[in-house]
């Protein structure tokens, strides 16, 4: 089956279709969950910051392997989502939403800190988010 196919398949359907398909396949899939929440979203139904941190500690957990530690790679792959999740909290901090700024920052400190004991940080993407959430705070 092609790209192309599927292009073709989905922009065939409606969008409560497509919306249908996101939230069953998200649901199934954490790791499509965290890409759409990094990526979409910051309002995910609450404005703390311990809903923040269970969010992003879902992005880091689809990247852990059986034993929950993260390598090289897949540091650099889950970051990327927690960077983006980190942009859109720039965004609100623009947009005057500064609570919600700094639920996001807070949260992404203390998870990553955590976080810091069970991965491959070699190249620094885990303190270069840190150093992001700070600069928001």
């Amino acid at each position: 089956m092609s790209q192309q196919s599927i292009e073709e398949i989905l922009t065939g359907l409606n969008k409560k279709e497509l919306v249908e398909i996101l939230c069953r396949q998200a649901e199934e899939d954490p790791k499509l969950r965290a890409m759409l929440f990094s990526q979409f979203g910051t309002d995910i139904g609450s404005e703390t910051k311990d809903a923040y941190k269970t969010l992003i500690r879902q992005m880091l957990q689809s990247g852990e392997d059986r034993k929950g530690y993260l390598d090289y790679q897949s540091t650099k792959r889950v970051m990327r989502d927690v960077c983006n999740l980190l942009s859109q909290a720039e965004s609100l901090e623009e947009r005057h939403e500064i609570n919600r700024a700094i639920a996001i920052a807070q949260a992404t400190i203390e998870v990553l800190k955590e976080a810091l004991q069970q991965t491959d940080d070699s190249g620094g993407t885990i303190r270069g988010g840190m150093q992001q959430a700070f600069e928001i705070l």
